[in-house]
């Protein structure tokens, strides 16, 4: 397993996503079990994407080269932000700060670190307990410079009307769940791109 960042962050191997994945979707599964036979179950919240987990398939997807960074002439690694952030993405020119909003409702609010950032990258995976494995994901460049503020709700409808047009919009497919045994020894066969030990991840 990799070990820590200083900070306390580190980003998930392609098996660790998949298999953490599919036990969100157990649990989401599970809630939606017994609201359908406890009226009073109808109270307990449904589970959120881990930000470990959000993070790390934001930081796989940059590249493997599914989602874009504008202005970005390529993905050389991607390693936690720590206190700064969420990810630190090495391209070319240097690194860029990406800050990560994982989401199953539909709809967001950005915090201060998220109107600051050169780019903020939406991943929204609609309702976990009915998951499809297909996901989108909104790029969006300086949400500052689009008028976006901090504790504002955002849905894909508004963000479309106050991006003109600044944001791509592009449809993904999670890792898939339940592991075949050896899979993982076949990936680092066939050199997929793997986490180092410090928590970044390298093409």
């Amino acid at each position: 397993m990799p070990r820590t960042t200083r900070a306390g962050k580190r980003l998930l191997s392609g098996v660790e996503i998949e298999k953490l994945l599919d036990e969100v979707v157990a649990v989401a599964a599970y809630v939606e079990q017994r609201r359908a036979a406890e009226p009073l179950a109808s109270h307990i919240q449904l589970p959120k994407l881990p930000p470990i987990l959000s993070e790390s398939i934001v930081g796989l997807l940059l590249l493997n080269g599914a989602i874009p960074l504008p202005g970005v002439a390529a993905v050389i690694a991607v390693e936690p932000a720590g206190i700064a952030g969420d990810l630190f993405v090495t391209t070319p020119a240097g690194k860029v700060r990406v800050e990560v909003k994982g989401t199953t409702r539909g709809f967001t609010l950005f915090n201060a670190k998220d109107v600051t950032a050169p780019f903020v990258i939406w991943l929204d995976v609609g309702p976990l307990f009915r998951i499809s494995r297909k996901a989108t994901v909104h790029v969006i460049p300086g949400p500052g410079d689009l008028g976006i503020v901090m504790g504002q709700r955002l849905t894909s409808a508004t963000l479309a009307r106050r991006a003109f047009g600044s944001v791509i919009d592009v449809e993904v497919d999670l890792p898939r769940p339940n592991l075949a045994p050896g899979r993982a020894s076949e990936r680092a066969r066939s050199g997929e791109r793997t986490h180092s030990a410090d928590g970044a991840v390298s093409a």
